[in-house]
């Protein structure tokens, strides 16, 4: 177990290991969008969902599984930067540096707090927020849709959401050039494709969650 251990306390290992574990926060990210897209098909629709996720007797398990990726990735995203501060520049073989990409490696720490910050203003919102009911066929069940609405309506809120999508859009689209990187993809042959689809998946997500957000804004409070 010496080399593991030896692995996941090089530079190296530390950076493979955060892109891993990005890419695992960006497929959750992907699964909670589809989830919040019911919000376009009604309210029972979403409650319907949100109560089949909150009644999983799994769902403990998969918190803890998901703070642990978030704690995981936010360690090493310190460490490496800390790293990075106290030594040169490391050049890899056919990097993906351009004037854009060396601001926002600059700012990937910044912009990780930013998107962490949002996370727990939003979490606490929605976890503590007023606990509405509604019954759809004799099952009672948490009303979030009204939740959502009355968060959303508030124009501040709705402002402050949007941008942190916009954030979220930039971290996400330099983390994934990174990763791609980190793991291996960094011949100037996929250069290309790797910042297109860098871009495409990272803003993507970012116009999704921005687009759920400001549909709900728009929907009358009960």
């Amino acid at each position: 177990m010496n080399w593991l251990f030896r692995y996941l306390t090089s530079s190296i290992g530390k950076k493979q290991l955060m892109a891993v574990t990005g890419l695992m926060l960006y497929g959750f990210l992907i699964t909670h969008l589809m989830g919040n897209f019911l919000l376009f098909l009604g309210a029972e629709k979403f409650n319907t969902y949100g109560h089949m996720l909150i009644t999983n007797p799994m769902i403990i398990p998969m918190e803890i599984g998901l703070l642990s990726l978030f704690v995981i990735h936010i360690a090493l995203a310190l460490t490496s930067a800390k790293e990075n501060m106290a030594a040169r520049p490391v050049n890899y073989g056919a990097p993906l540096c351009t004037k854009f990409t060396k601001v926002s490696s600059q700012t990937m720490v910044l912009s990780g707090m930013a998107v962490l910050v949002f996370l727990v203003v939003h979490i606490v919102g929605v976890k503590y927020g007023t606990h509405y009911t509604v019954d759809y066929h004799g099952v009672v069940m948490r009303d979030l849709h009204r939740l959502l609405v009355e968060i959303y309506h508030n124009p501040i809120v709705t402002i402050f959401y949007v941008a942190s999508m916009g954030i979220l859009g930039f971290h996400i689209t330099h983390g994934l050039q990174s990763a791609f990187q980190t793991l291996g993809f960094n011949h100037k042959k996929y250069t290309p494709m790797i910042k297109a689809t860098s871009f495409f998946l990272g803003w993507g997500l970012a116009v999704g969650y921005s687009a759920v957000v400001i549909f709900t804004a728009m929907q009358k409070v009960v």
